[in-house]
């Protein structure tokens, strides 16, 4: 069957504490990403792995009529996410079996996207499967060394095999630990050697930095209220996603992306507003459009 947008990655069980609020929920790349998609009007399918008894962990997908496949296995991801001044402190509790190739069978996509958490989500020849199909990466997975529940990002052995995908996103730590480089052009340059040439970068506060078409575009940020940052980073995906499919400018694909995930800063949980709502938003900010 084909789909629009076919996502790949476990939806976590996470524990949140920012100040003195804490509280559990779902969580994952494909949470985030399938959830402000979905809002958006892109239907996506959503392939995840986790225990039996953690299944009430799909019901904001379900409701939504967002379509799941799940598989039960031993462990549910779980993760510990604290924000202190803005920076997040994060811990491993626990972690979901691998995806392979086999968990594609019969599934067609016009965009596959995998949503790696750490560096045993995606084994080898999933990769493989989907060297010659449009996919996206948010790499963070394959740079992440998991010691004792504690995250520390550590550069891949084999970067090459990243060059399977057409668009790889990371925020500005992974890419410097990615490219071995300590500035953030030098990075791209570095990123591009490995075979890729559409290059999202997050860099949080401070906007984002997307390369395509040997061309890097900075996109300014918007200013709004910290409220909830979990998922941020996947909603900008969404953001990217939905622009993506319908056009190849980067700046308008940007800002959107941009705004996207500011809007669901301001608020705790996933975005659900409409391309409506992310017009008015950029239109009553008065943001305008810049490249390098």
């Amino acid at each position: 069957m084909n789909y629009k947008v076919c996502i790949i990655g476990h939806i976590t069980r996470d524990h949140v504490r920012i100040g003195d609020r804490s509280w559990t929920a779902p969580g994952g790349t494909a949470y985030y990403l399938s959830i402000a998609l979905h809002s958006l009007g892109v239907e996506p399918i959503v392939i995840t792995k986790l225990k039996k008894e953690d299944r009430y962990l799909l019901s904001d997908l379900e409701e939504r009529g967002i379509e799941v496949i799940a598989e039960y296995t031993k462990h549910t991801t779980t993760f510990e996410n604290v924000y202190i001044d803005g920076k997040r402190l994060q811990r491993v509790i626990s972690i979901s079996s691998p995806f392979t190739a086999k968990d594609i069978d019969g599934i067609d996509a016009d965009l596959f996207y995998l949503g790696s958490l750490t560096r045993n989500d995606l084994e080898e020849d999933l990769l493989s499967r989907l060297r010659n199909r449009f996919t996206a990466i948010d790499a963070q997975g394959m740079l992440r060394k998991v010691d004792g529940g504690r995250i520390d990002l550590e550069r891949m052995e084999n970067p090459d095999k990243l060059s399977c995908v057409d668009i790889i996103k990371l925020n500005e730590r992974e890419s410097i630990a990615l490219a071995g480089k300590t500035d953030l052009i030098g990075a791209i340059r570095a990123i591009k050697l490995f075979g890729l040439e559409e290059i999202v970068i997050t860099l949080g506060e401070n906007g984002s930095v997307i390369h395509a078409n040997g061309k890097t575009y900075r996109i300014p940020p918007f200013k709004t209220k910290v409220v909830d940052p979990t998922g941020c980073g996947d909603t900008y995906m969404a953001g990217y996603i939905y622009k993506r499919l319908r056009t190849k400018d980067y700046n308008e694909i940007g800002i959107f992306s941009s705004a996207v995930a500011s809007i669901k800063l301001s608020k705790r949980g996933p975005f659900t507003g409409s391309e409506r709502d992310v017009e008015s938003f950029i239109n009553s900010s008065g943001k305008g459009r810049k490249a390098w």
